[in-house]
């Protein structure tokens, strides 16, 4: 009787012990839920047994690297760069997510990148700003570059859900605790028609810096946080009427996905916005921090409605999960 094939593998290089695949879809970032996840899925799909964790096993046919936790970063990178070195003398195809542009940057991070890439087959960005900043910052050729988009992980929610609330007006943040220090910012200089009850949804981290009064107020705010999970967001979108997204261009954070500006709109809210490079595509949906536009949405955001209703009629499918992991299918199984 002849033996079976075995059938092809994915790993997913993710800081930490071994885990499920679904453990990604509740995992605090981003990239893993709206990237790894997707693409664990997709080769799911097409037959693939997938793991996921810091060690690949010898059987993987694939390897795709998500973001290298900065948490003992010391010790995992040289980890990680010693079965890369491996994998790619061995010929197992080398998939590197690039989701922060380190090599823009005085990073800690930038050698684990500069070389990951040497070693990597394809390198697979969030937009079409990242892939030109990548490309310009290294030798890597433009066919090796591969646009996948991070998926939208809710259903849409029509806007205008508490236009008849007796309720204060509320704006939302969230984010990872990397982006903390731009709401800071935007607290330090609150705009005069910005609402005062301020919802905030993200890690521990960002609840500790609030405590020990690193978030200092131009204005007085009223402050209600939640610890981020796909439920809590939820939560938080339905008790509040428009979602600020502050950033910079001097930092590499000006390179973040379209993800938070995306997801915002699905649920059904206003955003005004640092208009970062990946938004640009966008910008007929939101309003542009500091404008004049997005003070008037700040004190009226019914002004916003038409915008996040022409988004959602517009890109219904495009960020979906399913949609997604077509785009990853193609990228794991090309030669």
């Amino acid at each position: 009787m002849m033996t079976p094939e075995p059938h092809p593998h994915l790993h997913i290089m993710s800081g930490g012990p071994d885990k499920q695949l679904s453990e990604l879809f509740e995992d605090e970032l981003a990239s893993s839920r709206l990237r790894l996840f997707p693409a664990g899925r997709s080769a799911e799909s097409m037959g693939w047994t997938v793991s996921v964790g810091d060690h690949a096993p010898n059987q993987s046919s694939a390897v795709l690297v998500g973001k290298i936790p900065i948490f003992d970063f010391d010790k995992r990178a040289p980890l990680w760069l010693a079965q890369l070195t491996d994998l790619a003398r061995r010929k197992v195809r080398i998939i590197l997510d690039y989701t922060d542009h380190h090599l823009g940057f005085d990073s800690p991070i930038k050698p684990f990148y500069r070389r990951a890439l040497e070693l990597a087959d394809l390198c697979t960005v969030s937009h079409s700003a990242l892939a030109k900043a990548l490309y310009d910052a290294s030798d890597i050729t433009a066919d090796a570059i591969c646009i996948v988009e991070d998926a939208i992980e809710y259903e849409f929610v029509r806007p205008g859900h508490r236009e008849k609330s007796t309720q204060p007006l509320a704006v939302l943040w969230f984010g990872h605790g990397t982006n903390f220090e731009f709401l800071a910012r935007l607290c330090a200089d609150w705009p005069e028609t910005a609402p005062r009850d301020l919802h905030i949804v993200s890690s521990e981290e960002v609840r500790s810096f609030i405590s020990n009064g690193y978030l200092e107020a131009s204005l007085p705010l009223q402050i209600h946080f939640r610890h981020w999970s796909p439920s809590a967001l939820s939560e938080a979108a339905a008790a509040v009427d428009v979602v600020v997204i502050p950033s910079s261009f001097e930092s590499r954070k000006q390179f973040s996905s379209s993800n938070r500006l995306v997801t915002s709109l699905a649920l059904g809210l206003p955003v005004v916005a640092t208009a970062l490079p990946s938004y640009q595509e966008f910008r007929d949906y939101f309003f542009e921090l500091g404008s004049e536009a997005a003070n008037n949405v700040f004190a009226n955001p019914s002004l916003g409605h038409e915008k996040v209703a022409k988004f959602q009629k517009t890109f219904s499918s495009r960020f979906s999960i399913p949609s997604v992991q077509r785009s990853w299918a193609s990228v794991i199984v090309q030669k």
